[in-house]
């Protein structure tokens, strides 16, 4: 599992982009390839054709966004306070494994919300992903009378048979990263999932977009590598390609390089920045998980692209901050604080828990990191200290009635 919930498991089936066709879509020889499915949100052949078409005033308007973007995140409140007392002794269950950086964070953050109001938590997972196992994992939960189940970045769907154990004995279920705020899908309501604990994955594409829109004036000739289907990559694809088609629809354009989940990933990753970086019109990237630039990287070195093509990205995990500090290709990783989020989702589980509604939107914040603000981050410290000092903690006691 990478350093990031996706693409672990996360829908199969959802809405994909569709931007307007620009070119022919080709499958490369042994399935190393999904890229080549050219679309674009530009009319003319190349980000680099005509002029800029951002104004002064919507330039103003990414300056605005950007400049809030790099600044340190202050708590909101997800729904209305109630109270949370009396919980005590009560136990949770967290399907996930601490592998990486991303898992550890929000488990520590579950850990500590529930600790707040005296509810215990077990934790358990598959490392390698094994469906049966998770809903072995589950069926366990349930003999075991927990209160409430967290699943970490798990489709629901993929472990549809231990959650309708846990429905029949009316255990509430939480989501959690299934793409931007809203409440579960019928289909996962269905299954006895009653809330979503995400943060806005749109936000992180578009601030990303916008970085580099004021870089180069509104001139963009673009691959975003995704996995499409999957409601993370399709939110944070759509938050880059709807900026390009806001802001600079005649000088900006993308092309899709979609890779799929398997034992190809990381050589279809690859070959994706090959190609980009063979193309001399191309000037940024932006996979929608951080961890792939990783494997860009050496591409870009190897084409001698590195100073044409700017890598942008989601997730702040450490390797590619270091990267970012370094001034290598990677000039924007836009993070989110996962232990966090990790208190927000027992938030969505103590309001199941108390009978008051769930929140559709937890509120949980972005922050961008780029070239101007990561000197500033002091990436040796917890990476929860990267997004300041907002005492959401105590805010959350208090939303709960505890402090």
């Amino acid at each position: 599992m990478n350093s990031s919930p996706g693409p672990a498991r996360t829908l199969r089936t959802a809405r994909r982009l569709r931007p307007v066709v620009r070119g022919s879509c080709v499958l490369a020889a042994l399935g190393l390839m999904l890229s080549a499915c050219s679309s674009s949100g530009s009319s003319g052949d190349s980000a680099a054709s005509g002029s800029a078409s951002v104004s002064a005033a919507q330039l103003s308007e990414i300056k605005a966004d950007l400049k809030a973007a790099e600044g340190v995140p202050t708590w909101k409140a997800g729904g209305p306070a109630f109270q949370a007392t009396g919980l005590a002794g009560k136990k949770a269950f967290l399907l996930g494994t601490p592998s990486n950086q991303f898992a550890e964070s929000f488990i520590t953050g579950v850990t500590e919300g529930f600790k707040a109001v005296g509810m215990s938590v077990s934790v358990n997972g598959s490392a390698d992903s094994v469906t049966s196992q998770e809903v072995q994992d589950i069926d366990n939960a349930v003999q075991a009378h927990v209160s409430v189940i967290i699943l970490l970045a798990i489709v629901p769907q993929s472990v549809a048979t231990g959650l309708q154990e846990a429905k029949a004995a009316g255990i509430p279920v939480i989501e959690t990263f299934i793409g931007n705020p809203g409440l579960p899908s019928a289909g996962d309501k269905a299954l006895g999932v009653v809330a979503d604990a995400t943060y806005p994955y749109s936000e992180t594409g578009k601030l990303a977009a916008e970085w580099e829109i004021e870089q180069t004036g509104g001139k963009i000739d673009s691959v975003v590598q995704q996995f499409a289907g999957q409601p993370p990559s399709d939110a944070t694809a759509a938050g880059w390609t709807d900026a390009l088609k806001q802001y600079c629809p005649k000088t900006c354009s993308y092309s899709d390089d979609n890779v799929t989940e398997g034992a190809q990933t990381v050589q279809q990753i690859q070959s994706g920045a090959q190609v980009a970086a063979q193309d001399s019109s191309v000037n940024a990237i932006f996979p929608v998980y951080d961890y792939q630039m990783a494997y860009m990287l050496p591409e870009l070195t190897a084409a001698t692209a590195s100073n044409r093509i700017n890598l942008l990205s989601e997730n702040a995990d450490l390797a590619q901050m270091q990267e970012l500090s370094q001034g290598t290709s990677v000039k924007v990783d836009v993070g989110n604080p996962v232990q966090w989020d990790g208190w927000a989702a027992v938030d969505e589980a103590l309001r199941a828990l108390k009978g008051v509604p769930v929140s559709a939107n937890e509120q949980l914040p972005v922050r961008l990191f780029d070239t101007d603000n990561i000197k500033s981050v002091n990436l040796t410290a917890n990476p929860a200290s990267w997004y300041g000092g907002a005492d959401y903690q105590a805010d959350y006691e208090k939303l709960w009635g505890l402090g």
